[in-house]
């Protein structure tokens, strides 16, 4: 039995099987090619190699599962802040408020002059952007989806959407060595 690997040994050694395992060679294969790349007169068996991939699998797995909840909860911090800011917009847009406008007549013959204004104003009522609650209710639904919220989508495969029709009755035939050979007409 040989030496155990120090742990830059078998990082190393990972990374030439993470290469050739993904691209489908051998234990053995990979065993022979860590050899040729290392030099000198260094081996691995294939028992290393497997090792080697079972560990690799288990840390790629890992990794992966930190990497997805990592991933969502970026994406989930990005659906909240674009919710708060849809309902900013639907609170404003729902405030009323007054509208002033200026309107100048005439034209100023000297910078002392003064012109005549007329100012209006208007209250107006506001009821609301209905697109910012779509926005709302789109972060919503996105954010279900995500955490897996949402109830799991029925298909119906057998009937086409029909009402299945019932079924008056059942045969069930149990073959048997005796029955092998039988064609079932009385022979």
């Amino acid at each position: 039995m040989g030496a155990a690997r120090k742990p830059n040994i078998v990082e190393r050694d990972r990374n030439i099987v993470a290469e050739y395992y993904i691209k489908g060679y051998s234990t053995r294969s990979i065993a022979k090619l860590i050899g040729e790349t290392v030099g000198n007169g260094y081996t691995v068996t294939h028992n290393t190699v497997s090792k080697d991939i079972r560990a690799l699998l288990k840390q790629w797995s890992a990794d992966r599962i930190n990497d997805i909840d990592q991933r969502k909860t970026i994406e989930l911090e990005k659906l909240d802040k674009l919710e708060r800011t849809y309902w900013e917009a639907w609170e404003k847009s729902a405030r009323d408020h007054k509208k002033k406008s200026i309107k100048v007549s005439g034209k100023a013959k000297t910078p002392k002059e003064k012109l005549y204004r007329e100012i209006t104003e208007a209250e107006i009522v506001a009821y609301g952007n209905p697109s910012f609650l779509s926005g709302i209710q789109w972060c919503i639904d996105k954010r279900c989806k995500i955490l897996g919220i949402d109830a799991p989508a029925q298909m119906d495969l057998t009937s086409k959407g029909q009402p299945i029709k019932r079924i008056a009755s059942i045969k069930i035939f149990h073959a048997n060595k005796e029955d092998a050979g039988s064609t079932g007409a009385g022979d």
